[in-house]
């Protein structure tokens, strides 16, 4: 209600007067935004999910009891700390380098990995977004952060049985110094390499496989293991490179065909004297680099994917260029796709410069140079793809 006064010429009050309003529904509809304000606190307070809100100088401001839970913190001990704060040594490179462009960003997903008080690494999912009130003023950023730890404990013990199949160490082949990796794009990946010694006439020589499952995950290690298996077993026996991929083809459709997957596939024979043979099935040309010219040269060919046709051809080149000095190097497309911060791709012109400028190094000083560009071109971002590389050094 309002209340006035009335007074005579004396100043005395005469009287007091007012309005009376109902305010009833006022205070109801009060009521229910308070009722919903409270329930909407519960959902965040009880959820199994993490929440945690920043303010605009990437303090925390508020947290839910899951996110404390998933950190070992007390919620006033994460109050006033950045994410950067808890993260990993990792994380906070990545925190440095895209914060600003994230934050900038309605709504982003990504993976990081914090540090429980305890001292144990705790990779977690975060899906946040921008919160602004009805004139558009940004009032916060908030963010459901999921744990991944059992996820990753299973994957990292898959990808323990999955490195256990890839080459334990350099071939020791007379003329030649080799050098592989693997790193895939989650704990498991769907790219294979591997060397299978080759007795031959002329002496010992090496052959070696790389190749690439489409698509990540679960299904595609799955599938490289299996092709894994099919082409070792193929190789024992005798027969040209394109028959070896034909045969290998037939073999894998039965199992690509269900999942719509296929397989891209490199295959090289390096024989004593510098003689070269290889048939490719879908997959990038190989790269031949000679120091003394300057010079590039792709091993090409024809061929389907594997797994595409029941049945296939493809084709055996041959040369003889595998003088001392030179180097070959057999990638998967993850190299030159990965792209950095601003979309840019790492491209084959880059990869190639890693070969030209480190080409007086062994042939595991130019593998660990093409990773190491890599990783500098990303700025810390994750890749999008598995990254397999071989790369051979005539001696």
């Amino acid at each position: 209600d309002t209340t006035t006064t009335q007074c005579d010429p004396e100043g005395t009050i005469a009287c007091y007067q007012g309005t009376v309003a109902d305010v009833t529904e006022r205070k109801e509809a009060e009521e229910k935004l308070r009722k919903s304000e409270e329930k909407f606190r519960r959902i965040i307070e009880t959820a199994a999910e993490g929440f945690a809100m920043i303010d605009d100088d990437r303090r925390i401001i508020d947290v839910n009891a899951a996110y404390c839970r998933m950190l070992g913190y007390e919620r006033e001990e994460l109050i006033g700390k950045t994410p950067r704060d808890l993260g990993t040594e990792e994380y906070r490179r990545f925190y440095d380098a895209h914060s600003d462009q994230m934050l900038s960003r309605p709504y982003r997903v990504f993976e990081a990995s914090y540090v429980h008080k305890e001292g144990r690494v705790v990779p977690v999912l975060v899906h946040g977004n921008t919160l602004t009130d009805e004139a558009g003023h940004v009032l916060g950023h908030v963010g459901f952060i999921t744990d991944l730890s059992e996820q990753k404990r299973s994957l990292l013990l898959a990808g323990e049985v999955q490195k256990s199949l890839l080459p334990k160490s350099a071939p020791d082949v007379p003329g030649l110094d080799v050098a592989g990796r693997s790193v895939p794009w989650e704990e498991i990946g769907g790219d294979l390499y591997d060397y299978v010694p080759v007795n031959g006439l002329a002496g010992p020589g090496l052959t070696v496989a790389v190749g690439d499952i489409a698509g990540h995950g679960v299904d595609s290690a799955l599938l490289m293991t299996t092709a894994r298996a099919v082409l070792r077993e193929r190789l024992m026996r005798s027969g040209s490179l394109a028959q070896v991929l034909a045969d290998v083809n037939d073999t894998l459709y039965v199992d690509f065909y269900s999942t719509s997957r296929f397989m891209t596939m490199f295959l090289l024979t390096m024989e004593p004297g510098g003689r070269l043979r290889w048939a490719r099935a879908g997959h990038d040309p190989a790269v031949l680099y000679c120091p003394e010219r300057d010079t590039f040269t792709e091993l090409g060919g024809k061929g389907l994917p594997l797994g595409v046709l029941d049945t296939a051809e493809y084709e055996e080149e041959t040369a003889d260029d595998l003088c001392p000095g030179r180097i070959l190097a057999v990638g998967t497309d993850g190299i030159w796709e990965t792209r950095g911060p601003s979309g840019e791709m790492f491209g084959r012109e880059r990869f190639r410069d890693v070969l030209r400028n480190n080409a007086h190094e062994s042939a595991q000083g130019i593998l660990n140079a093409v990773y190491d560009a890599v990783r500098d071109h990303t700025g810390g971002l994750k890749t999008q793809d598995d990254i397999t590389l071989v790369v051979v050094k005539a001696d």
